[in-house]
């Protein structure tokens, strides 16, 4: 049941205020928990895992700013009655933060095809500066990908609030574009920043499982063939994985899965905007929902981060003591032998 607050302004249920700030505690601790590790932990600091911390920052941010503004503009059933300075600073972290961490799992995707379809190159360019160069253009693609079009519609709204005959609400807080209606303001925005990089996940993660059944599919005719054809290379005896192949077994479960939340968090609100986009129909509470469905994409990866990737998931319960001696132990490091130094030294190296 709806209640108002003093003044007469009706707002949303209480019980579904007090479930969204639960979503938002939960999605700024536990990103802000991925942050800390990488921070705290050397050993986090792979080419790979900074792509987690990309996206890691990205939902942080979603958490922090976006979804509270967004809570003020549920309570009061979308009338926003803060003023055009917090609409500029919302609409802004909105498209920027929600954009980053599309793209953040962009790269993550991207990464993950050159790893399976030219596995040399990417051996080869698989550092730290390559990270860092694939994230600064996620962030780059992000952030001029919406400055322009943002500068533009705020300074419409800007002076439309200030012209004597505006028939513009003050209390609505919207991506305004003069001609068009607001489902198809921030149409351009919205491809750059939510579709083409949702798209390319998708495709990027049906390129992978291909590669990976082709190569399923050539192991299998292998074992199938007379032994005097088989290649020298395959008799060996099967060999326990090693570091490298767990670790590209983790990125393919953590892509795996981000895919999945993709899927079941934002296929409502592609849908939504689909039938909005033909119909010319914009339903608030439709709108709402998808959104918040959208956003809790945020307070999910944190989760699916902790679920397939070893590093950070021993790091996390290593901040909070739970990881005994033994197994703060990274992952693959080999067993030092205590014959000779030599062999130590070997044993390290080629681990």
């Amino acid at each position: 049941m709806n209640s108002t607050l003093p003044g007469a302004f009706p707002t949303a249920p209480v019980e579904i205020i007090v479930v969204l700030s639960i979503l938002i505690f939960v999605t700024v601790v536990s990103n802000f928990l991925i942050i800390v590790v990488f921070i705290k932990y050397s050993r986090l600091r792979t080419p790979f895992n900074a792509y987690c911390l990309s996206l890691a920052i990205g939902d942080f941010l979603v958490g922090a700013i976006d979804m509270p503004y967004y809570t003020l503009y549920t309570l009061y059933l979308g009338v926003w009655h803060y003023g055009p300075t917090n609409c500029s600073i919302w609409m802004f972290f909105d498209y920027f933060a929600t954009g980053l961490s599309m793209w953040s799992l962009t790269v993550i995707s991207v990464d993950r095809v050159w790893a399976v379809t030219w596995a040399i190159s990417y051996r080869l360019h698989n550092k730290m500066s390559k990270s860092l160069a694939l994230i600064t253009t996620a962030w780059l693609i992000t952030f001029f990908a919406m400055i322009f079009e943002y500068t533009k519609t705020r300074m419409f709204t800007a002076e439309r609030l200030q012209s004597v005959n505006s028939t513009l609400d003050p209390e609505q807080c919207n991506w305004d574009v003069e001609g068009l209606p607001e489902w198809a303001a921030a149409i351009n925005v919205v491809t750059v920043l939510i579709w083409i990089p949702s798209v390319v996940s998708v495709v990027s993660y049906i390129i992978i499982v291909a590669k990976i059944m082709q190569a399923k599919r050539t192991r299998s005719r292998v074992a199938g063939a007379p032994r005097g054809e088989i290649p020298v290379d395959s008799q060996e005896k099967k060999v326990p994985l090693s570091n490298k192949e767990r670790k590209e077994k983790q990125a393919f479960l953590l892509l795996t899965l981000l895919i999945c939340a993709i899927i079941g968090c934002w296929a409502p609100w592609y849908i939504y905007y689909v039938i909005s986009f033909y119909t010319g129909i914009w339903n608030e509470t439709a709108n709402q929902a998808t959104y918040w469905l959208a956003y809790s994409m945020s307070t999910i990866n944190p989760f699916l981060l902790n679920v397939a990737n070893n590093d950070i998931r021993l790091a996390i319960q290593e901040l909070f003591g739970y990881v005994s001696k033994k197994k703060q132990r990274r992952p693959g490091q080999a067993q030092v032998s205590t014959v000779s130094t030599s062999i130590r030294k070997r044993d390290i190296v080629e681990d």
